[in-house]
């Protein structure tokens, strides 16, 4: 009966969508009641869907909203301390979450109808729970060798189920995915003496991968020398090694396969090494030079032989001598012990044939040589090992052509007792006289001025011939 009541429509006029309702009069005397319809028509509430709840990683936390209105002409986001893009009145908004909020693990936001008409606003709730962020650690940085150059590695990786290793051209063992394999850089790598390798999270959920790295540095492997092979006289009693140790290590040792020292240790890279019997005895012995405190290197090696060889034995023959008209010489050297081989010289300048290496070549006199008159030929040994050369020297004498005058013919009387002979001689060693008779020469035939007497059968014969030769020539 209140004039301004409130009317509450029922369920059945609520869905019925309408209601009339009628207001007449009371109290009115004498007259009439009269009474006025009012339709009342009832419109469909808004609806408001803010979507099913999400699931944003702690690194890629933005949302994309898909809330949905009905009935009303729009609606508002709010709720939340982060912020909408484009704005919080679009449905679709994406929500880029506060640092508080992803500190807090997750937040509300509610959609709330806008231009509802007559009819009340209403709103819908959705939770963003956000995740925490995988972290990947790649370990320290390590350093290994070039000789030594495999790295285990010491990945981890949490809040994701896994992780990959990148960024090296070497090899990982037993793969890609494990997180301590053992790492073996490439050549290139080992050259450069780096390389820096990225551990990549796998399997993250809403968030995104995250990465860490670690460097190798590769340093040089230790570089032994221990020299050069040495040939060396057998009557020597040591030598001295010349070894080194660079790179990475500077220390080595001395090892033997015979049974010498090293003076003054083994441990001094240009010791002296003293040999051994056992070393002489089978003519050679191995010396290896090993580095030392190679830290986090493999040890090196390398080796040198020494030889051992006897002292050579030179003959150069016998001293020759040959005449001026045949400056042809046969030589007839030898060499043995230590060396087969030897080389000629002279103090002259004749020449060696064929050649001044061959042991019985013919020597070939000049002129000159001819002048001097004698002159030295030296053989010394060549490839005499770690031994001095051997040499010999055998003079040889060139003599000048001899030249004898018996002295003008003579006649004598039957019956002369002897004939005068005065003989000349020049570059002779001797002479000898000698008689186509039967005479005698006194004192003797040798003299080039002696005295001829004739038998009685050259005086019966009538003439005689008396000669006179040079003796010693060559």
């Amino acid at each position: 009966t209140a004039l301004n009541a409130i009317y509450t429509p029922s369920v059945a006029e609520i869905s019925a969508g309408s209601v009339t309702l009628t207001l007449t009069s009371t109290g009115n005397g004498t007259c009439n009641a009269v009474s006025d319809d009012i339709l009342i028509t009832i419109t469909t509430a808004p609806t408001a869907n803010a979507g099913t709840d999400m699931v944003v990683g702690a690194n890629n936390p933005d949302a994309t909203l898909n809330g949905i209105v009905t009935i009303a002409t729009g609606g508002s986001w709010s709720g939340g301390s982060g912020t909408y893009n484009p704005d919080n009145n679009t449905l679709n908004t994406v929500y880029t979450p506060s640092a508080a909020e992803i500190t807090a693990g997750g937040l509300d936001l509610v959609l709330t109808t806008t231009g509802n008409g007559s009819c009340i606003p209403v709103s819908d709730t959705m939770h963003i729970t956000i995740t925490a962020a995988p972290v990947a650690n790649a370990g320290l940085d390590q350093t290994s060798c070039a000789n030594n150059p495999s790295v285990t590695l010491n990945g981890s990786v949490f809040g994701a189920i896994g992780g990959i290793w990148s960024g090296g051209t070497g090899n990982y063992n037993p793969n890609d995915t494990t997180m301590n394999a053992i790492y073996t850089p490439s050549a290139t790598e080992i050259t450069a003496q780096t390389v820096t390798l990225t551990l990549t999270s796998t399997g993250n959920g809403p968030n995104n991968p995250v990465t860490d790295s670690m460097t190798i540095t590769i340093t040089p492997s230790p570089n032994v020398n221990a020299g050069v092979n040495q040939n060396v006289c057998i009557s020597s009693i040591q030598t001295t090694l010349q070894g080194s140790v660079t790179g990475g290590a500077s220390t080595g040792i001395w090892t033997t396969s015979g049974d010498g020292t090293f003076i003054p240790n083994d441990s001094t890279l240009n010791a002296q090494y003293v040999y051994g019997t056992l070393d002489t005895t089978n003519g050679s012995v191995t010396l290896t030079l090993t580095s030392t405190n190679n830290g986090i290197c493999n040890s090196v090696s390398d080796n040198i032989n020494i030889i051992f060889g006897n002292t050579a034995f030179v003959s150069a023959g016998n001293d020759i001598a040959t005449c001026e008209n045949d400056l042809s010489v046969l030589l007839n050297g030898f060499v043995s012990g230590g060396s087969s081989t030897g080389i000629w010289i002279t103090s002259g300048n004749g020449s060696f044939f064929p050649n001044d290496s061959t042991l019985n070549a013919t020597y070939l006199c000049t002129s000159q040589d001819s002048s001097f008159g004698n002159l030295q030929l030296v053989l010394s040994s060549t490839h005499n090992g770690g031994c001095l050369a051997g040499h010999d020297t055998l003079t040889l004498t060139i003599e000048r052509i001899p030249s004898v005058n018996a002295g003008p013919n003579q006649a004598v009387c039957i019956g002369s007792n002897y004939i005068n002979l005065s003989g000349t001689a020049t570059n002779v060693f001797g002479v000898q006289w000698t008689t186509s008779g039967s005479g005698s020469f006194v004192p003797n035939n040798t003299m080039l001025n002696t005295l001829y007497y004739p038998s009685v059968n050259d005086s019966v014969s009538g003439t005689v011939v008396l000669t006179l030769s040079s003796t010693g020539n060559v």
